[in-house]
């Protein structure tokens, strides 16, 4: 339910949230949009070591003062807050799962020290909701400590295109040491796949040759051309699965490869399955070491 259509007014002046609004209540927390959230002090100083300090503060003798405190937050994450720290029978429901909102959302449990906020989130954000949205995943669990959280993601961030113009606001939030692991991840990615053409080059892959009548070498231009390619493709596409499609292998850059024939039986010394199947077992190797690198 949308705040302003689940807001009682009091009185001209204030306006109470109608689900904490407690007769009993001993502390008033005040939203930014005005919103009055009458509430029990001991499950603040239970479940908030701010408030719980500063419940431990003397008053003044004979001080009656009960004005509203302000908290700085807008009433959806004031509430989103309260739902979490209550107790009650049924699980919270956050009004919004967005990026921008889960920050706010953290970010004011971080300032007032609710780490039952910070965990719910956190068992929250890995179920199907956020199964496409690997890059706000890595930046939640970069900024709040989940560092087994942030190293998953920063895996499943290699199926984006980091670049397009809608990860902008995401990236730019991220600090400089979580935006350099997520690129230095696809940078080592790509390189160990590109050594492979390298390694090819060298003859120090076996069981991709086809013929064994002689020895025989393809010429070094066409290997150099082939990890250029590599190279080239892994900047559109960070998980190497272009690499399992038959357009890549089929691109006419790569025809010379399969045109090399034994001069002895005119069979091929290569074939584009065996030097595909090669490909493969490094990039999948590598993707299962990314992941296994915690």
């Amino acid at each position: 339910m949308d705040v302003t259509e689940s807001v009682v007014s009091q009185s001209h002046q204030t306006k109470y949230h109608p689900s904490y609004n407690s007769p009993d209540g001993d502390i008033t927390l005040l939203s930014d949009d005005g919103v009055n959230f009458r509430v029990h002090s001991f499950v603040l100083s239970r479940t908030s070591k701010f408030f719980r300090e500063m419940m431990e503060i003397p008053q003044p003798e004979g001080d009656t003062n009960v004005d509203p405190l302000p908290m700085g937050e807008s009433s959806a994450v004031i509430k989103a807050m309260l739902d979490i720290i209550y107790p009650g029978d049924n699980d919270p429901k956050l009004p919004s799962l967005t990026y921008e909102f889960l920050r706010r959302l953290l970010s004011a449990a971080d300032r007032f020290d609710m780490s039952r906020v910070n965990h719910y989130v956190r068992l929250l954000i890995p179920t199907d909701k956020f199964s496409d949205r690997a890059l706000e995943y890595y930046a939640l669990a970069c900024a709040y400590g989940w560092v087994e959280e942030a190293h998953d993601q920063s895996v499943n961030t290699l199926n984006l295109r980091l670049l397009s113009p809608k990860y902008e606001t995401i990236l730019t939030s991220l600090d400089s040491a979580s935006l350099y692991r997520l690129f230095k991840l696809r940078e080592q990615l790509k390189s160990r796949i590109v050594r492979v053409a390298q390694d090819l080059e060298a003859d120090e892959v076996e069981g991709m040759w086809e013929c064994d009548c002689e020895d025989g070498e393809l010429e070094a231009p066409e290997w150099k051309v082939l990890a250029s390619y590599v190279s080239e493709k892994f900047d559109d596409c960070a998980n190497g699965n272009f690499l399992r499609t038959p357009e890549f292998w089929d691109d006419e850059r790569l025809h010379k490869l399969w045109k090399f024939e034994c001069r002895h039986c005119n069979r091929p010394w290569l074939k584009k399955e065996n030097l595909q199947r090669i490909f493969m077992e490094r990039l999948d190797s590598a993707l299962a070491e990314a992941r296994g690198n915690r």
